[in-house]
C-alpha cells in the first residue's frame, strides 16, 4: 500500500458546487443493509433500504436517493476517465452535504449504486460494515462544522507540525492513532490517512494543505514506511499525553479532537455520520479488493 499513496494523483478541484442540499434534520433513522444475513440483488439496496418504511418516509428517502444518483450519474458522464481519487472525492463531496449520518448513508448508497451501473464495481462493505458497527446516531452531523473549527485554528498556527496535528487530530480524533501513524501513511496530496491497522481514511480536502506542507518539510521523498508522522522522545514517536497537551492547548474544545471518557457507544460526536466519511477513499472503495484479487495465491487476504 505504500507504493499505492506514494503514486496517489494530485488533489482535484472543488467539486461541490452543484451538489443537492441537506434533507434536513427530519430525515427517517435508517439501518445498514446486511447482505450477509438478509441478502438482496445488489440493484436493489433503495428498495432494501425503505422496505420497512411508511409511506411518507419511503418517499423522502427516495427523493434524496434520486437526486444523489442523478448527481452521481451526471459526474460520471463529465468525467468518464477520472481516476479512483478523483472519484472517491466526488463520492465525499456528494456525501458531506448530507445533515444526518441516514441521509450520508442515502447519499453514499446511491452514489455507489450509480458507480455500479456504470460498470465500476465498488466495494459496498466498506459502507456498510461501517454503519452497522455505530450503533446509534447523533443528530446532526457536526462534522463540516468541526472542519471549519481545525482549519482555522492550523491557519493560525505558526508551526506546520501543529497545523498538522490540528488537521489529523479533528479527523480521527484518536490519540493512539496519532502516535502510531507513520510519514509514508499518506500520499504528498495529503488526501488520506492509512490506519496502523490497515484501510485508509479520508482527509477533507480543506485540512490536506497542512498534511502536504508538513510531509514536505520532514522530507516526503525519503524512504519512511516506519517514520513518525509525529516525531518525539518515546521510541521516536510523540506520546499519547504530549499530543493531548498540544490539542488542550489550543482554542478549542476538547471535543473537537475525541469524545469523553464515558461516552456510550452510539452517542457522541462520533456517531454523527463522520465516520461513514472518513471511509470513503479510492482504497476503501475500490482499490484494495483489486489488491487482494491479484496477490499470488497462497497469501492472505
Amino acid at each position: 500500500m505504500p507504493t499505492l499513496l506514494a503514486h496517489a494523483p494530485d488533489a482535484a478541484e472543488p467539486v461541490d458546487a452543484d451538489v443537492p442540499a441537506g434533507a434536513g434534520l427530519q430525515f427517517p433513522y435508517l439501518d445498514a443493509l446486511d447482505f450477509t444475513f438478509d441478502p438482496a440483488p445488489r440493484r436493489r439496496a433503495r428498495t432494501a433500504i425503505t422496505r420497512e418504511l411508511n409511506r411518507r418516509d419511503r418517499a423522502r428517502v427516495v427523493d434524496t436517493w434520486n437526486e444523489a444518483h442523478a448527481w452521481t450519474a451526471a459526474w460520471l458522464e463529465r468525467y468518464p476517465d477520472a481516476p479512483y481519487s478523483e472519484a472517491a472525492d466526488a463520492v465525499y463531496a456528494l456525501a458531506r452535504h448530507g445533515d444526518t449520518q441516514s441521509e450520508i448513508y442515502v447519499r453514499i448508497r446511491a452514489a455507489l449504486d450509480a458507480f455500479d451501473r456504470a460498470g465500476v464495481d465498488t466495494d459496498l462493505d466498506a459502507v456498510d460494515h461501517t454503519l452497522t458497527y455505530t450503533f446509534g446516531e447523533t443528530r446532526p452531523c457536526q462534522f463540516n462544522h468541526a472542519v471549519s473549527r481545525a482549519t482555522a485554528l492550523a491557519d493560525r498556527s505558526a508551526e506546520p507540525g501543529v497545523a498538522a496535528l490540528i488537521a489529523c487530530a479533528a479527523v480521527v480524533r484518536d490519540p493512539h492513532f496519532i502516535q502510531q501513524a507513520n510519514l509514508g501513511h499518506f500520499p504528498d496530496d495529503g488526501s488520506l490517512i492509512a490506519g496502523p491497522c490497515g484501510g485508509t481514511t479520508a482527509i477533507p480536502p480543506e485540512l490536506r494543505r497542512f498534511l502536504a506542507t508538513w510531509k514536505r518539510q520532514l522530507g516526503g521523498n525519503r524512504p519512511q514506511s516506519a517514520t513518525p508522522l509525529f516525531p518525539g522522545s518515546s521510541h521516536g514517536r510523540r506520546g499519547r499525553p504530549a499530543i493531548r497537551r498540544t490539542l488542550q492547548s489550543l482554542d478549542a474544545p476538547a471535543s473537537l479532537w475525541e469524545d469523553p471518557p464515558d461516552t456510550e457507544i452510539g452517542t457522541g460526536d462520533s456517531a454523527d455520520g463522520r465516520g461513514l466519511l472518513h471511509r470513503l477513499t479510492a482504497w476503501n472503495l475500490w482499490l484494495q479488493r483489486r489488491h487482494n484479487e491479484n496477490r499470488p495465491s497462497g497469501m492472505g487476504h
